[in-house]
């Protein structure tokens, strides 16, 4: 084949198919591209046409990849990633590169937002993105560069940066125990409200075990969506918390919340930066990379 002539299917066709696979609807396609639904297939069917093969298998209300459309998607994404880096890279003088970042919800507010005055008092040419979710990242359907996974190990076939792991501790306002209810002890829980978050139902049996107490259950309490109402119940004096310290740490440094007991309990789980491997050179990517390190680093992580 001459390589000085690129023998390309029309670039028309190539991001319809792109933007079909990354949604796996015709219809979603053509939203993103501002045309019809109809043009969308057409340009997908002139393509497998041009290719000689299929990519899609059209189901009566949904369409799956084929093997080797999936292949072909992969490097066609992969290919689009590099041509959005690159143009950033160009006109870097006049864009901002938009670093999009999916995040547990707990995460992004109580520890990645508190922080991103200073990444932009060091960096202020990266434009970052937040989106949470409790689910796991899906780089080749979401429209995300980098995630934070929380959990035993980082998903396969990423690149994964452990950042700290994860450790428990009853966390509670500092008015509570001044209440007429003791809390000088674990023991003494018996007589309080637990507050538990619902994506969390083994914290408070975990930390109960190793304390080594009975007659306290670790699934009682008012129970909330997330960890950081959780925290901000805590806060509010409506009980106690069972906080991952690197979460609460801010809180406890200003008094917002004292832990009552020293008995801090490691878990299995751990946060970690993940993204794809073909994210492996991008600039914004691993502009952040350092400097969520050196935030880590900074973390003082008990055993």
């Amino acid at each position: 084949m001459d390589r000085t002539v690129r023998h390309l299917p029309p670039l028309n066709a190539i991001r319809a198919f792109e933007a079909t696979a990354r949604h796996l609807s015709f219809t979603k396609a053509a939203k993103e591209l501002c045309v019809t639904q109809g043009a969308v297939s057409r340009h997908v069917a002139a393509l497998e046409a041009r290719l000689g093969t299929k990519l899609f298998e059209r189901r009566h209300r949904a369409i799956e990849l084929t093997p080797k459309g999936e292949i072909y998607f992969r490097a066609l994404r992969d290919a689009f990633e590099r041509i959005e880096d690159a143009t950033q890279h160009v006109t870097g003088i006049l864009d901002t590169p938009t670093l999009r970042i999916k995040l547990p919800p707990t995460f992004a507010i109580r520890w990645i937002v508190p922080r991103l005055a200073r990444l932009h008092a060091i960096d202020r040419t990266l434009d970052v993105q937040i989106t949470t979710s409790h689910s796991p990242a899906d780089f080749d359907r979401e429209d995300i560069d980098i995630a934070i996974h929380s959990g035993e190990a980082a998903p396969p076939g990423t690149v994964s940066v452990r950042l700290f792991g994860e450790v428990l501790t009853p966390v509670c306002s500092p008015g509570l125990p001044n209440q007429g209810r003791t809390l000088r002890e674990p023991g003494d829980l018996k007589a309080h409200t637990l507050l538990c978050s619902l994506h969390r139902p083994m914290d408070w049996p975990t930390w109960i075990a190793a304390a080594g107490i009975g007659g306290v259950d670790g699934n009682s309490g008012l129970k909330f969506e997330n960890s950081s109402l959780t925290y901000q119940a805590a806060i509010d004096e409506l009980g106690i918390a069972m906080a991952q310290t690197a979460l609460v740490a801010d809180d406890l440094a200003t008094g917002r919340l004292i832990a009552p007991f020293r008995l801090q309990v490691p878990t299995s789980g751990a946060y970690f930066l993940v993204y794809p491997l073909r994210s492996r050179g991008l600039e914004k990517v691993r502009r952040f990379e350092t400097w969520i390190r050196e935030e880590c680093a900074a973390l003082v992580e008990r055993p």
